[in-house]
This record gives structure tokens, sequence and C-alpha cells, in this order.
């Protein structure tokens, strides 16, 4: 087993009398081969299919994060990733919503994402794609 990844995920929440804490550990997926596309994407609040190397298939891990350091009250601008391409609003379902410098993490099932900006200002988006 080759094991040149190691993702690892811990979460503690705190809110007055609330804790809570969730650590399944971590994983180290076999990989044999990495494709990958790793790339930064300026966003509009114009939907935007984003630009995924041609070479990955389905099957890895995606990571997004939003790299706006905004701190406006209102989260703008916080960023919707969908599931699959689309070139006109309504058309997709976004499956997160990034607040500034939120990330996510998870398993792929697709390379076909787009997304745009919720709120008045541009920011861009980090994500990746590895196909494992």
């Amino acid at each position: 087993m080759a094991d040149e990844i190691n993702i690892s995920l811990n979460v503690d929440v705190s809110s007055g009398n609330f804790r809570t804490s969730f650590r399944p550990g971590s994983i180290s997926p076999d990989m044999t081969y990495v494709v990958s596309s790793v790339i930064v994407q300026n966003l509009t609040t114009t939907i935007t299919n984003l630009s995924v190397s041609p070479n990955v298939v389905a099957g890895g891990y995606y990571w997004f994060q939003n790299l706006s350091t905004s701190t406006s009250v209102t989260f703008d601008p916080s960023i919707k990733v969908n599931s699959c391409a689309s070139t006109s609003p309504g058309t997709a379902s976004p499956f997160l919503n990034l607040r500034p410098g939120e990330y996510a993490l998870g398993r792929c099932v697709t390379t076909a994402f787009s997304a745009l900006v919720v709120g008045t200002a541009t920011t861009e988006l980090q994500f990746g794609l590895l196909s494992i």
C-alpha cells in the first residue's frame, strides 16, 4: 500500500454548556498513481464551470477553499459549489456554501463542478481533485 497521502479530521465544538467532538482518526488511501488538478479560480456572481484537468477521473478526493479574507457580517462573499457543470443559473443545485476562509474535503463522484459568488464581491476559490 502506498501512503503518500494522509487525511485526518478533528472537529471540536464548544458553545456555552454544549460540547462535542468528532475525531474519526486518519486514513491513508492506497495510491498507485495520482492524477490531480489543483488550481485557484477567480469567481463572480455569474455561474462558472470550474477548470479541471481532462486527465482527472471521478472516484478520488476533492477540496475547496474560499480564499476571501473578508470579515463582513453578511459573510460576503460566500461561494456556492455545484456538483455539475452549468452555464445558467437555476440549472444546478449547490452542495457546498463556503463562507470567507472556509474549506471542505470529501470523496468525489464527479469531475464536473461549477460555482458562483453569493454577495456583491468577487473572490477566488482554491480547489483540488485527486484521482486515486
